[in-house]
This record gives C-alpha cells, sequence and structure tokens, in this order.
C-alpha cells in the first residue's frame, strides 16, 4: 500500500523513484551549535525536571491505563522507558530519574557525533555559558558568511 500510495503522490511508480536514487544534496552552509559539556548537563537536568513537573509520569501512567503494552515501541524512547521500571514494578523514582538524565546526555551526544559524520563541511558554533541568544545568533551568521568551516 506504501507503493500506491508513493505512486499516486509522485505520479511515477516507487520503483522507479528508487532507481533514479537520492537527489543532489543542497550546497547549503550548515551551522552546529555546541554548549560546553558542563552546561549541556545543566540545561539537560533542568529540561528533565519540567518534564515531570509537566506531567510525564501521568503521561505514561495514562498510556498504560490505555492498554499501550509495556513493549510498545513508543515505550523504547527516551523518558518513557527510564521510568517504566518505577511506575511497573516499584524502582525508586530517582533510579529512574539518573537513568532518564544519562539516557538523555547520550542521546546529546549521540546527536553531536552524527551531525559531524554527516554534515560535510559545516561550521562548529561553540556557545559560551551565558552567551545571550542574540550574540549567539550573530556569531552564527559570522560563521555561515565564512566559506571556510571551522
Amino acid at each position: 500500500s506504501r507503493a500506491l500510495e508513493v505512486a499516486a503522490l509522485a505520479g511515477r511508480p516507487l520503483s522507479e523513484l528508487l532507481r533514479a536514487g537520492r537527489p543532489a544534496a543542497l550546497d547549503l552552509p550548515v551551522a552546529v551549535l555546541e554548549r560546553p559539556p558542563a552546561e549541556l548537563r545543566e540545561r539537560i537536568a533542568a529540561r528533565a525536571a519540567a518534564m515531570l513537573d509537566a506531567g510525564l509520569l501521568e503521561e505514561i501512567r495514562g498510556l498504560i491505563a490505555a492498554g499501550v503494552p509495556p513493549e510498545a515501541p513508543a515505550f523504547r524512547s527516551v523518558g518513557y522507558r527510564e521510568f517504566l521500571p518505577h511506575l511497573l514494578r516499584g524502582e525508586p523514582l530517582e533510579a529512574c530519574r539518573a537513568r532518564f538524565l544519562q539516557a538523555t546526555w547520550l542521546y546529546a551526544r549521540r546527536q553531536q557525533t552524527w551531525l559531524r559524520g554527516r554534515v560535510p563541511g559545516h561550521h562548529v558554533v561553540r556557545a559560551e555559558a551565558g552567551e545571550t541568544v542574540d550574540r549567539l545568533a550573530a556569531r552564527v551568521g559570522e560563521a555561515l558568511r565564512d566559506p571556510r568551516p571551522a
């Protein structure tokens, strides 16, 4: 059914589109923002706390109550999988929170690694602790105007 949907939308069979290969990448400047590791960890901790305060556990409880099985793909995402042991087996909340912070940190690191490997010629702009958004935006603009990535 996916092939029929693609053919209807593209006006060509999926097999023809696959044979044509991927379109050429656009030659656009790319800036990758990086934060100092200590600041990134602080921001992750603050975001995790905000998610819990906003009802993350209640959201997961609601999914369980609605009959979503614990092995469902949704529960493999960061945030859900770390708190399932607390909700299903009574594991200490603090241990789950620590796993949540660690998993989020590892996810952020994987994103950085992915960008380095997949976006050749990108400009790295390292945010400075406490830097304003306006100043950071100005530095990104400067980096993108420079034809040579750092």
